[in-house]
């Protein structure tokens, strides 16, 4: 019985650590696949197809931007090759009512691309922040709203929060922050276009 209890123990303990080490896992999966998406951000300044917008409530952002993104990018194989798409990011209830960080994925080809259907991908669940801020050159400091949807940042930090740390309402268990620099500079010329804005679920 004594042996039987300890290796129970056992068990536990490997499921709990194996299920700690995955979830760690994912959260930096998302966060790298959110560096990717805007680190390759690319603009047409006369083209509002391309527009850089983003969106803040309480502890959760929303960010949607035109991206030149590579094979490897999450749900490339469904866009037969077109590399520059428009890749939004927001928190949404997950599949188990906590809030869950979704992407979406539309093609930049379309007419109209409010009507193009999107191809979501949850990336990361037990979100309790998730923030993005920009570096605003006139403040020498980042803000949390990008006002210039034809402009893109130079550089962009997001802050990933998961879990609540055992003892507080608040603070996240696991926090990871990176800054992006984004390389990427407008271009005029475009043919003028309609584009999409994140719209919040409710």
């Amino acid at each position: 019985t004594s042996l039987y209890a300890i290796w129970k123990l056992v068990l536990q303990s490997n499921a709990a650590g194996l299920l700690i080490a995955a979830n760690a896992q994912r959260s930096r999966m998302a966060m790298q696949t959110v560096e990717e998406a805007i680190g390759s951000a690319v603009m047409f300044n006369n083209n509002t197809n391309y527009a850089f917008i983003s969106d803040v409530q309480g502890n959760f952002a929303a960010i949607s931007l035109a991206a030149h993104l590579s094979d490897s990018f999450p749900a490339s194989g469904r866009f037969d090759g077109e590399r520059i798409r428009r890749v939004t990011f927001m928190v949404e209830n997950g599949p188990d009512g906590m809030p869950a960080l979704m992407m979406r994925q539309n093609s930049l080809l379309a007419a109209n691309l409010d009507t193009v259907e999107s191809y979501p991908v949850l990336l990361a669940k037990d979100l309790s922040v998730f923030v993005i801020e920009f570096w605003d050159a006139r403040k020498n400091d980042f803000v949390t709203e990008w006002v210039s949807p034809r402009q893109l940042p130079p550089l962009v930090r997001i802050t990933m929060g998961f879990g609540v740390r055992p003892g507080s309402r608040k603070e996240p268990d696991d926090v990871l922050t990176r800054t992006v620099r984004i390389y990427g500079v407008g271009v005029d010329g475009a043919l003028q276009g309609g584009g999409p804005t994140p719209v919040r679920p409710n």
